[in-house]
């Protein structure tokens, strides 16, 4: 038995998984999703942003599409599972969420682990790559375009007649 504490506090030495080796806050779900880095091949889907932390953590995200709880469940169990047993092998200090590719079943573990190893290392290059790129041309959004006032997600105007945002009895009548 390794009786070694670990380094950082929620973290479990060894091949254990440890409350602080995974994604749990809504906040870090949503900087992931909004400012992360996509990869993937025909086993595994990530995507991949630093966390500021020394250890590397893992979520699980599974829609519904792929199948009742128990199909997503499983899913789940498998990419945490690969992860603890690869957890030594991949770099540190991001986190990553993993989410089956369409049209794909439960992968053999050992291809999901070979796999998960792979894309990660693949995706933190062009990570890497993309803030280095960035950092040489003074960008200062992550996608590299300059923030325009006024300007929203591309959806229409919420609520009122028509999307104007007035309530139809306080329209303009002409």
């Amino acid at each position: 038995m390794n009786t070694s504490q670990p380094k950082t506090p929620g973290t479990r030495p060894g091949q254990r998984l440890g409350p602080a080796e995974r994604v749990r806050t809504r906040s870090d779900f949503g900087a992931l999703f909004r400012g992360g880095r996509r990869g993937g091949d025909g086993v595994v889907r990530v995507i991949i942003a630093k966390n500021g932390l020394e250890q590397t953590r893992i979520a699980a995200a599974v829609q519904k599409r792929y199948g009742n709880a128990v199909r997503r469940n499983r899913l789940r169990r498998l990419y945490k599972e690969a992860f603890r047993h690869e957890k030594e092998r991949l770099p540190q200090g991001y986190d990553v969420v993993c989410s089956p590719p369409r049209g794909t079943g439960y992968p053999a573990l050992p291809e999901l682990r070979a796999s998960l190893v792979k894309v990660v290392a693949q995706t933190v290059a062009r990570l890497e790559e993309r803030q280095a790129r960035q950092a040489s041309s003074g960008a200062s959004s992550p996608s590299g375009r300059v923030p325009q006032p006024g300007r929203g997600r591309g959806r229409k105007p919420s609520g009122g007649a028509r999307g104007w945002g007035l309530a139809p009895a306080a329209r303009p009548r002409s």
